[in-house]
């Protein structure tokens, strides 16, 4: 029935936990395939499948085949190969150190993610990714002050080797939330030489026809990154920043207008700039004291921050 047999009670990770793992390994001919099922916790009543196998040809290049398989992901079940293609699989050749993935697809439900690429070495290599509709509420979670939500599409392709080297990225947000406050839509579009490792960058945020917020500019380094970028403000509503005043402040609000633009190596950044900040309000829980902020000009310039003529008054309900 089958070569080896695998039972693991509970496993954890930073990223992944789970529990009754079993898997076995059959080989048919010159294949070992390795079928797995395992629970994400005690209360979980169908199990998750992992289904793989591995061959290796006569000139030393090894495959790792994914057969259909589901895998719980954030909060979303996720079909891994959903058409058991058997031409989705990853290769390593021993003698060139050569990795090739072939197309990589998973979906689930409206979601899908699909990926692609090879590499020989830092100086040859091809990715490419598309996404389309993935949940970002259901799939990553950042921190307990900063949660995202809204459906990411995202077209993208980098290269580099010796007679091409680019980069092009394309990818929206609809329906951008920041910790629960909606924003609109996010855009943001990349492009460049991954030899030169130059980047020109356009982000922006749009609700309907109106945008609050613009990000262009020039990226230029890996391992040390020199930015030159400009910032813009439209009404950008900042109520989305109340939980990193933990339980020292709380209903933070206020909208921001103006210009900054930043400069130099990231780690000792430039900036200067002027910002407008009106309706501005907050909650301090400790003395039960609600505050709002008249509005008020913040100047920019050699890493200050000049807040001119701050008024804060108490506000009586």
């Amino acid at each position: 029935m089958y070569n080896t047999f695998l039972s693991i009670e509970e496993f954890s990770h930073e990223y992944y936990t789970g529990s009754d793992f079993n898997m076995i390994s059959t080989k048919l001919s010159d294949t070992l395939y390795f079928r797995s099922e395992f629970l994400k916790d005690r209360k979980t009543e169908i199990p998750f499948e992992i289904n793989f196998y591995n061959t290796q040809s006569d000139n030393g290049i090894s495959f790792f085949g994914l057969k259909k398989s589901e895998l719980l992901i954030g909060n979303d079940v996720w079909i891994i190969n959903p058409l058991d293609d058997p031409l989705q699989k990853l290769s390593y050749s021993t003698k060139t150190k050569e990795i090739k993935l072939s197309d990589f697809n998973a979906v689930s439900g409206n979601q899908t993610i699909r990926f692609s690429g090879s590499h020989r070495n830092k100086n040859d290599f091809i990715l490419s990714l598309i996404t389309e509709e993935v949940l970002l509420e259901n799939l990553i979670s950042f921190s307990p002050f900063l949660k995202l939500a809204g459906a990411t599409s995202i077209t993208s392709h980098l290269e580099r080797s010796p007679i091409q080297n680019k980069l092009s990225f394309s990818g929206a947000i609809s329906d951008l939330k920041i910790n629960n406050q909606f924003l609109g839509d996010f855009n943001l579009n990349t492009s460049g030489n991954t030899l030169l490792n130059t980047y020109a960058i356009k982000s922006e945020v749009i609700n309907n026809t109106k945008k609050s917020f613009i990000l262009s500019g020039v990226w230029d380094g890996l391992e040390t990154p020199n930015l030159n970028l400009n910032l813009d403000f439209f009404d950008l509503d900042l109520a989305f920043l109340s939980p990193f005043g933990r339980d020292a402040i709380k209903k933070f609000s206020g909208k921001v207008n103006g210009g900054v633009r930043l400069w130099g190596a990231i780690d000792k950044l430039k900036h200067n700039g002027s910002l407008n900040f009106k309706k501005g309000s907050f909650h301090i829980p400790f003395l039960n004291l609600d505050y709002t902020i008249e509005e008020t000009d913040i100047d920019l310039n050699n890493q200050f921050f000049v807040f001119n003529n701050v008024l804060m008054k108490l506000y009586v309900k």
